[in-house]
């Protein structure tokens, strides 16, 4: 890990400092929920926006180190502003609207809700795009300073985070990321999906934290090119398979 976190400093500062800079974001939100009762919908106003800058802590901290294996530095200098442009829009809305008690997703009570959320969605879709790019440039790209098993990982991975990145459009579109309910009673902790009705939020969390899991997957237990596929297939399979589940109505977990 030491060694991780020294080349993602050394190769990307950017991305480093915005990692550090939203960590310390997460721990605000912690003080705030020590400090602070109002809830919306029976849950703390700043857990979401805690969650979301703990996302962005893992999502921009995991693409600096693997962009640093990419030929093409100027693509990923630019591919590194983007995401902070981006990422740093979605978080401040977050803030702003919990800062105001309000929603920030699936809200268009009023206009200004409506902008805002519409806002969020625009930044993350043009985020996801510019991530497929950086996709593509991976398998464009024929030699890397990596083993070969552990870059196969990481183009399965990007490919599923911007699949299941997109499925927040399916979300977006029904106004709410529960299939028969919507209210937070018995929801697990800390990540509130429902234990008794179907949750989109399942297939969207191990979608896009793909990008950590699957490469993590492969290291431990893949020896070819053909382990890095079969683990990601095993994974696009689980990730389709909680997806399929929510829209039944199911629970994950009861």
């Amino acid at each position: 890990m030491p060694y991780i976190l020294d080349l993602i400093k050394d190769k990307n500062p950017l991305l480093f400092y915005y990692s550090v800079a939203s960590l310390l974001g997460a721990l605000l939100c912690l003080a705030l929920m020590r400090f602070s009762s109002v809830e919306l919908n029976g849950v703390n106003i700043w857990l979401k926006p805690f969650k979301f800058f703990v996302s962005v802590v893992l999502f921009s901290a995991t693409m600096a180190f693997y962009l640093s294996f990419l030929d093409n530095q100027l693509q990923v200098k630019w591919y590194s502003w983007s995401l902070v442009l981006w990422l740093s829009i979605e978080l401040f809305l977050i803030v702003f609207q919990a800062a105001r008690g309000r929603a920030s997703h699936f809200n268009i009570a009023t206009a200004s809700d409506r902008f805002i959320f519409n806002l969020m969605a625009i930044a993350i879709t043009l985020l996801m795009f510019h991530t497929l790019y950086m996709a593509v440039l991976f398998f464009d790209q024929k030699q890397f300073n990596a083993p070969e098993v552990m870059v196969w990982a990481i183009k399965f991975s990007l490919l599923i985070t911007v699949l299941f990145a997109f499925e927040g459009f399916l979300m977006g579109a029904m106004l709410k990321h529960s299939v028969g309910e919507s209210s937070v009673q018995r929801a697990l902790p800390i990540l509130n999906w429902s234990r008794a009705f179907g949750d989109l939020r399942v297939a969207h969390f191990f979608g896009i934290h793909a990008l950590q899991l699957v490469p993590l997957f492969c290291y431990f237990w893949a020896q070819s090119i053909r382990d890095a596929l079969v683990i990601s297939l095993i994974y696009l399979g689980f990730t389709s398979f909680t997806l399929i589940q929510a829209l039944l109505g199911q629970p994950f977990i009861k």
